[in-house]
């Protein structure tokens, strides 16, 4: 096997057309990659993966991506572990509620829940909807706000491009 271990998977976030014209740059890159005879890439937290392991291209957004008959492997790895450590030791959280601002990226999320022992009602979840370049959040559907008298929160998102999300939320 040829690895290649690339922590911040470029263009992950163009895993989908937003704008009529755009580039599938993700598609491209990994195309390239493929031509260089690469087997298989191990990356961190890759943006249109939200399971931690072999990403199966069949059930991602960006669909299989196929060089010469032969598919490009994908491991996704998480840092999550390691962030939830940082936070609990460094910065002293103890047991935080945790705040994700796009409900589909809640399984990303479980690793930092297990960790503090979050049960579901102290997880805040938003649903979030980009159009164009306008984004809103509003909490999901179902869900209620706990008490937060004296709480600490750990906001868990997977990408910050200009704060827009973290700000709304």
């Amino acid at each position: 096997y040829i690895d290649l271990v690339i922590p911040y998977l470029v263009h992950a976030r163009q895993d989908k057309i937003f704008h009529p014209g755009e580039a599938l740059s993700i598609r491209a890159i990994l195309r390239a990659i493929k031509a260089m005879r690469v087997d298989r890439i191990f990356t961190i937290d890759v943006h249109f993966c939200r399971n931690v392991g072999r990403v199966d291209f069949e059930k991602t957004q960006i669909g299989p991506i196929t060089i010469d008959g032969s598919k490009l492997q994908l491991y996704n790895l998480t840092a999550t572990h390691a962030l939830a450590a940082y936070a609990k030791e460094i910065l002293g959280i103890e047991h935080p509620v945790v705040v994700i601002p796009d409900k589909g990226h809640r399984p990303a999320a479980e690793p930092l829940e297990r960790f503090f022992r979050t049960s579901p009602d102290e997880v805040i979840l938003f649903d979030k909807v980009r159009k164009r370049d306008e984004v809103s959040v509003s909490l999901a559907s179902g869900r209620s706000v706990p008490d937060l008298g004296g709480r600490q929160l750990l906001i868990f998102d997977d990408m910050v491009g200009t704060g827009t999300t973290i700000a709304k939320v």
